[in-house]
Parts: structure tokens; C-alpha cells; sequence
């Protein structure tokens, strides 16, 4: 081999580890002289270049934990043939370091002997640590991260979509499949029915093209569990700019989906409840003049009309009772609370629910204490029974209604969108019936939905359930699931812990201070004003009240009765006032009332009443629509026979 060829050669070597971040050195087993293919402390990265001599010369630049691993790797060297590897820190002057792997091996002769001489290479790795330092920083963020990371190849295989590469523990957890289901696969194995066509297609319109994606998806759990994931996900290129992978990250959003579908759950029910209250008042000023003009014709038990207006007016009390299930739904009960025994309520109940049971179907007392709540207690013991009677539908073959109260104390919300802190009276009615499926479930307390064939069910008993619940600071909660049966839970506060909230008006008569003596008959006067703005409802006050032998005077709204009020003020005895009206309510129109006499007699009268009518302090009653003239009557004699409230 030439000279020249020898110095190509050389050439060649240096370009190569120089290329690769490599210096070649070598030192003597005897003196430790050291030389390498080039500035050592140059290619270290010192500023200035100085000459390193000795193995010693470099030992004196590594970091002191460094050093007793130098000498080990000497003494390795010294006894045998073996490469020996090894990485050691060198410390610059700036402060920092720079950290290189040497590879050294000791040289033999012709014959196999050891030589004296000590050959090696030296790589500087201080980048490449610290690339695999932050790699493993980042590789464990993403193995503990409570979102699930999934890396995908980046091309679709035909058929069978992205492979996943790599997920981490949080995906396992969350989906339930293991590494050995999953890796290799593509993410197909996450749908079911109720993932949206659209996202999906969206999702791959953007892997196609290239595109970062972020939306929402419903998954499927390994055990067929849907739950909904908020997901991300961005394509890697490699160094080419070739798209090579794809990152997609997951977030289970289930809780919150379920919190954003409770809240528009609740604000749905709150709209239709609105609706329907609207709705029942109208009917009730509607099936006020229909009973009221139904009951006034007493016609002889011979007259062949009169089986047809009892049937009418047996039709009409019908349609008082949706009302009423309308008023309960939409919290427009008039409430009659009291601090009432809760034992004493489901042994009502239970007697009723007894007799219309069939020998099939047990009833059964389950714990009960003696506690009060405060209640209305007809209201409560309306929800229990129609809890009974639907459970009593959901067992066609027989089973077992459960009845229970017990004191329980919540330190956290239960999860239900109504419930709180606190410590309550937990009424439970529970069936081993035919369960509900989620999706039956999901709607139970909506007005007018019913599983039961038309004309077997209105579709307002559990609605009424809800409203009156919420009425009473309390609510309702439903555990259920095909083959298993139902059980709901019904909240209510106990007496010590309600929270601070007016209540319904009380029916009357009403305890009030007297400005003067009762009235009696002899002396009462007759003169009633009737202000309502529905002309069936004053013709028929009129036609009932007249006969009765009483002066009427009537206003079609709260301004003509306000101006009437203050020029016959002292020849008005009573005036009985619709809650409901327009241009001025019936509660603006007694406090002007008020304004005029302090002392004026005011019995209401409306298709529901509200919380806000506690305010109206001198009303000496209520009269609920519908109403028959005997209600009427009774109601304004009692209310005529009051003192008079305190001016």
C-alpha cells in the first residue's frame, strides 16, 4: 500500500468519525501516554486547546463520581483482550458538561500475546442523553397521565384501518381492554351503536387528509359500556415531513356529559312545567264553569237528561284530576303542610294499596321510624300510592312491593342535579318487577310519556311525583334495570332541617286578630264583589250567589276593580279576587285594595296557587277551580263569618 493510498485511507477515517461525533486516541500500557487522531480537548469542546498527555491528563477532567469507574475500565483493559465500554461525564469550565462513551481494547500480536498498546474510540453522547433523558421524562408523563394516549401508524391498512402502537396504562383503564387486545389492532374495536356516523366520518375525513381533529365520540367499554371521551389527535411527521404517526388522546367526559344532559333535563322539565301550569289554570277556569253549571241542574231522578249530566259531570271531575296531576307536576299544589308522623303516612297508604292488590302481589313494611317531616301529608301520600300502582303494572305474573323510611344523613350531594348536603327522611318503594331499560328510564318523569297502552295510562304520575317532591325541598331518585325490578328513593327534609322557604297559603278558616266582632247572621252584610276576567266564571258566581240571596257587583280585571273598590269601598262586604289576570294580577290588585280599606274581606280564587301568595297577608282564604256551587257557598258564608282583618 502506497503512501498516498495510506493517506487517503486516513482521510477517509477522520471524515468518518468526525461525521459520527468520534475521535480515535490510543496509550501505553507502561507509561499511560496518551494521543488521539486529533484535539482532545478541542473535540471535547474547551474553549482554549490545551495538550492532554496522559491518561492521567484525562482522568483529571471527568467529574470525581466518574474517576473509580475510569480506573476499573483501566484494569479491565490491562488484563485481557475485551473491549471494555463505558461513558464517563467531563467537566468543562463554563460549568457544564460533556459526556462521551470510550471504547478501548488491548492490542495483540502475530503470535496472540498482549501487546502495549491500548486502542480506542470516543464518542461524544451529550446530546444524544439528553434526548433519551427528556424522551424518558415524557415517556413517563405519558404512561401516568389520567388521559389515555394512543400512537397510531400513519398509513390505514386495507380493511383494518390505523393500527394502534402504543397506549398507555390510562387507555387500558379506561376502555378495559389489555396491551395484548389492543396493540396491533385499529381503534374499531371502541364503536357501537350509538357512536355518530358523522363524527366518525369527520374523524377519518381529517386522517385522510392529513389533518389535526378534535371532538366528541361516544366509546364502548370491553364489558359493553358506552361512555363518551373528548378526543385530540395530530399527525408526526418524520424528518422528511412524511406523515409517519398519529397522537390521539382521550379524555373520558362521561361525568360531565351526564352533568351539561341533567341540567338540560331539568331545564326542560322546568319549561314544560311552566307550560303545563299555564295549561291547568286555564282548564280549571274552563272545568269551573262546566262542573259549576253542570251541578246547578238538579233535574228529577226521572228526567232522561239527568243519567247524561251525571255522566258529564262524573267526565268533568276526570278532567280535575289531570289538572290536578298538571298543578302537581308543575309545583302549583296548594299546600296543607304540617309536621306529619311519616309511619302514620305509609300505614294510610298501605291500606289503601291493600284493597286494590290481587293475591299475587305482596306488600310488605320495610323499615320504618316514627319521624316527622314537614308535609302536605294527601300530596305524599298521593306519590306513594301511585308509586304502588305502577309497581303493582311492572309484576303482571306476581311479586313484591317494599314500603320504607329511614333517617339518613348526606355529607356530599348523592349526584342527583336536586339533591345537597343535609339530613332527610328517605321514603323507598321498591318492586321486583319487570325493570326499565335506560332508555325508558331517561324519559320516566317527562309529562304525558307512558310505557302503557293508550288509554291505560296519562303519562303524568310520575311527572306529579317529581313536581310535588321538588315542592317539598326534597326529590326523587330511580334505580332500575330490565329483569331487576325498580326502586325509587324519595328525599324529604327533616323537620329540624328545612330549609328556610315560604310555604303554600293555608286554606282557611284562618286564625286572625279582630278589629270588631264577628258578624252575625242577622247583621251580615250581603254585597260581594266578584273580580275575575273569565265571564263564564262571573256569570256563574253570579247565577249561584244571586240565588243564594247575595248583592254582586262584578270587574273583568284588577283596574276596574281597584276604581269600583274606591267608590263603594263601605258597601262591599266581600270580594272574591281571581289570582290570574291581565293588566293588573290579582296580587298587585289586593295590595291597591288594601291601600283603599286595610280591613277588606279578599277570598282568592285560582286555577293553581304559588309560594308568593304567603306575601298577601289579610287573605282570609282560598277557593281552588274547579269548584261546585255547594263548595262556593259554604266557602263565602265561613269567610263572612271571619272577624275582619286588623286595619
Amino acid at each position: 500500500m502506497t503512501d498516498q493510498t495510506l493517506r487517503e485511507n486516513e482521510a477517509r477515517m477522520r471524515f468518518a468519525l468526525r461525521s459520527a461525533s468520534m475521535l480515535a486516541y490510543e496509550w501505553n500500557v507502561h507509561t499511560y501516554a496518551f494521543s488521539a487522531t486529533e484535539s482532545l480537548s478541542k473535540w471535547l469542546g474547551f474553549q482554549e486547546q490545551f495538550p492532554i498527555p496522559t491518561l492521567s491528563a484525562f482522568a483529571g477532567l471527568l467529574h470525581p463520581e466518574d474517576k473509580p469507574r475510569l480506573e476499573k475500565a483501566v484494569r479491565k483493559v490491562l488484563d485481557g483482550a475485551e473491549v471494555c465500554e463505558n461513558d464517563f461525564r467531563v467537566r468543562l469550565p463554563d460549568g457544564g458538561e460533556t459526556i462521551v462513551v470510550c471504547r478501548s481494547q488491548r492490542m495483540v500480536d502475530s503470535t496472540g500475546e498482549l501487546t502495549d498498546r491500548v486502542v480506542g474510540v470516543m464518542q461524544n453522547v451529550t446530546e444524544q442523553r439528553h434526548t433519551d433523558a427528556r424522551l424518558r421524562m415524557l415517556e413517563s408523563a405519558v404512561v401516568h397521565a389520567r388521559d389515555a394516549v394512543i400512537i397510531l401508524e400513519g398509513s390505514a391498512q386495507p380493511g383494518t384501518g390505523r393500527s394502534v402502537l402504543y397506549a398507555n396504562s390510562a387507555f387500558f383503564e379506561m376502555s378495559g381492554y389489555t396491551q395484548e387486545e389492543v396493540i396491533g389492532r385499529s381503534l374499531h374495536l371502541l364503536r357501537g351503536p350509538k357512536s355518530d356516523p358523522a363524527t366518525l366520518g369527520q374523524l377519518r375525513s381529517a386522517l385522510d387528509a392529513g389533518k389535526a381533529y378534535k371532538g366528541e365520540l361516544v366509546n364502548y367499554r370491553k364489558n359493553g359500556e358506552p361512555y363518551w371521551v373528548e378526543l385530540s389527535l395530530v399527525p408526526v411527521p418524520d424528518a422528511a415531513g412524511r406523515q409517519s404517526h398519529w397522537v390521539m388522546i382521550q379524555r373520558d367526559v362521561s361525568d360531565r356529559k351526564r352533568a351539561e344532559q341533567q341540567l338540560f333535563q331539568s331545564q326542560k322539565m322546568e319549561l314544560i312545567g311552566q307550560m303545563a301550569g299555564g295549561i291547568a289554570h286555564d282548564f280549571n277556569n274552563l272545568l269551573t264553569g262546566i262542573i259549576g253549571n253542570l251541578s246547578l241542574a238538579d233535574l228529577p231522578a226521572e228526567h232522561p237528561a239527568r243519567k247524561s249530566v251525571e255522566t258529564a259531570l262524573k267526565a268533568a271531575q276526570r278532567a280535575a284530576d289531570l289538572t290536578s296531576k298538571l298543578l302537581g307536576f308543575a309545583r302549583k299544589n296548594q299546600l296543607m303542610m304540617v309536621a306529619a308522623p311519616v309511619d302514620d303516612i305509609i300505614q294510610e297508604v298501605t291500606t289503601m294499596v291493600t284493597r286494590t292488590f290481587g293475591p299475587r302481589i305482596q306488600l310488605r313494611t320495610g323499615t320504618v321510624v316514627p319521624d316527622r317531616v314537614m308535609v302536605d301529608p294527601t300530596l305524599i301520600s298521593q306519590v306513594l300510592l301511585n308509586l304502588c300502582l305502577n309497581a303493582k303494572d311492572a309484576m303482571p305474573f306476581g311479586g313484591e312491593v317494599v314500603l320504607g323510611a329511614t333517617p339518613v344523613e348526606l355529607t356530599t350531594p348523592t349526584g342527583h342535579p336536586e339533591s345537597r348536603a343535609g339530613k332527610f327522611l328517605r321514603l323507598t318503594v321498591e318492586d321486583n318487577g319487570e325493570g326499565m331499560t335506560p332508555e325508558v328510564k331517561a324519559r320516566i318523569f317527562e309529562p304525558f310519556y307512558t310505557t302503557k297502552p293508550v288509554g291505560q295510562g296519562t303519562g303524568l304520575g310520575l311527572a306529579m311525583v317529581h313536581g310535588i317532591m321538588t315542592q317539598h325541598s326534597g326529590w326523587v331518585e330511580c334505580q332500575s334495570s330490565p329483569g331487576k325490578g325498580t326502586r325509587f328513593d324519595l328525599y324529604l327534609p327533616r323537620v329540624f332541617d328545612l330549609p328556610q322557604r315560604k310555604s303554600g297559603v293555608m286554606a282557611f278558616p284562618t286564625e286572625r286578630k279582630s278589629a270588631a266582632t264577628p258578624w252575625t247572621a242577622a247583621t251580615r252584610p250581603t254585597r260581594i264583589l266578584v273580580v275575575d276576567d273569565e265571564s263564564m266564571i262571573r256569570e256563574l258566581l253570579r247565577n249561584v250567589l244571586e240565588t243564594a240571596g247575595y248583592t254582586i257587583l262584578e270587574c273583568e280585571d284588577g283596574e276596574q276593580a281597584v276604581e269600583l273598590f274606591r267608590q263603594k269601598s263601605r258597601e262591599i262586604d266581600l270580594v272574591i279576587l281571581d289570582l290570574t289576570m291581565p293588566k293588573m294580577s290579582g296580587q298587585e290588585t289586593f295590595v291597591q285594595l288594601q291601600a283603599v280599606d286595610p280591613t277588606v274581606r279578599v277570598l282568592l280564587s285560582s286555577g293553581y296557587s304559588s309560594d308568593d301568595l304567603t306575601v298577601m297577608d289579610g287573605v282570609l282564604g282560598m277557593l281552588p277551580k274547579p269548584y261546585r256551587p255547594a263548595e262556593l257557598l259554604k266557602t263565602v258564608a265561613q269567610v263572612l263569618a271571619m272577624p275582619r282583618p286588623t286595619g
